[in-house]
């Protein structure tokens, strides 16, 4: 498997009293094509199988105190 390099970002906001916290990530922010497994089909000459990393994710996180 070639070298390859995963950029995450995760940034936020949270009230001074901690009643809720406002968090907005970014995971493979650069979308790279890469694989995490990589090896042979048994009883298969030549075959080769691969498992593709995820893909760039993005999202929102909100936690509040209740």
């Amino acid at each position: 498997i070639p070298s390859y390099t995963l950029v995450n970002l995760h940034t936020g906001l949270r009230m001074a009293d901690n009643s809720w916290d406002l968090q907005f990530w970014v995971r493979n922010l650069f979308d790279e094509k890469y694989t995490t497994i990589q090896g042979t089909v048994p009883y298969n000459s030549g075959g080769v199988s691969a498992l593709l990393g995820d893909p760039r994710t993005t999202g929102l996180t909100l936690s509040m105190k209740v």
